[in-house]
């Protein structure tokens, strides 16, 4: 038989300042009451796994004294003995285990205890969300949910989103810390060739990994690469096509002022480079100082019947200087 206490808010009732304190106790002993409760039901699950394991002894028992009067003709079974000190095993690893809560398919989940089965537990929803998880923690590494897996084929977390319309998302990630990320992944192994993020697409046209900056203003910036391996590569492409015009990496602007590709920095090309010469030149204005350009002249002269390579350049103090090379058949 169990007794419930039910105690009005605080907010229910203008207490008195000098009562206040006492309210409190009361409401804490409360709380105590119900978490001893929940203690008192688990003893008694204990208690009945116990007895019924007594039972299964006593049974053995009564079975093995029959045997203590036959010993005086032949010895007792070895295969009953082992029976026997098995189920003494078990009773007292089951007084010594933790109780856990949904041990088989089809118990409740209980809030606070380990819950283990043996089958998939689903939530479905016809609105809202399916499954919220929340921690109230404002330190350390606390998750909202954390999913584990032991398969090598398996993942931690899986999302997917079943809808075929358009911009259908199997996970979404969100930080609204102004130095937070909003999706963070990490290979805690310091050997092998690890990747602490990958994207995976089947589709001819589409994009394994996409970094969108919708900031109008500033510097944002798309996708951004860092390595602090004295060898290491910030941002590594690699088009694994042995046909076709591929490209390890691509840039593109549609700015008349930006850049595709901005090197700051030393720039290395090893093997065999090409440079797209424009046949008009570039304006002056976007050009920073200390830049050189070069374009196709294709207007045919006296002296330049094939055309012209312009190429000029800006120096420091921002004076423009041009060399015109005359292009002969090749």
């Amino acid at each position: 038989m169990t007794a419930s206490l039910e105690v009005p808010s605080a907010a229910a009732v203008a207490w008195p300042a000098d009562v206040s304190m006492i309210w409190q106790r009361l409401t804490e002993l409360v709380a105590e009451c119900v978490a001893l409760r929940a203690e008192l039901t688990a003893v008694h699950q204990r208690v009945a796994v116990l007895e019924a394991a007594n039972e299964q002894l006593r049974e053995a028992s009564a079975a093995t004294s029959v045997d203590v009067v036959d010993d005086r003709r032949q010895p007792a079974d070895p295969a009953r003995r082992s029976a026997i000190a098995g189920i003494i095993g078990l009773a007292a690893g089951m007084a010594l285990m933790p109780q856990i809560a949904g041990a088989a398919s089809g118990d409740p989940v209980k809030a606070g205890n380990s819950n283990t089965c043996n089958g998939t537990t689903r939530i479905t929803t016809s609105s809202g969300t399916g499954l919220h998880g929340k921690t109230t923690v404002t330190g350390g590494a606390a998750y909202g949910i954390h999913g584990e897996s032991l398969s090598a084929n398996g993942a931690g977390v899986y999302g997917v989103n079943m809808s075929t319309g358009t911009g259908a998302i199997g996970i979404i990630g969100q930080s609204i810390s102004t130095t937070g990320v909003g999706v963070y992944g990490v290979n805690s192994i310091t050997a092998g060739v690890t990747i602490g993020v990958r994207g995976r697409t089947n589709s001819p046209n589409g994009t394994s990994v996409k970094g969108e900056a919708f900031a109008t203003q500033g510097s944002a910036t798309g996708v951004s690469g860092e390595s602090m391996a004295p060898g290491g590569y910030g941002v590594f492409g690699y088009a694994k096509a042995n046909s076709g015009v591929n490209y390890g990496v691509y840039g593109q602007t549609l700015s008349p002022d930006g850049w595709a590709v901005h090197a700051q920095g030393r720039l290395r090309v090893t093997g065999r480079s090409f440079l797209h010469a424009p046949n008009t030149p570039p304006q002056l204005g976007p050009l920073p100082n200390s830049t050189i350009s070069f374009w196709h002249d294709p207007a045919a002269s006296s002296g330049a019947p094939n055309g012209l390579l312009v190429v000029q350049v800006k120096t420091s103090a921002g004076t423009v200087r041009r060399a015109n090379i005359a292009l002969s058949l090749a």
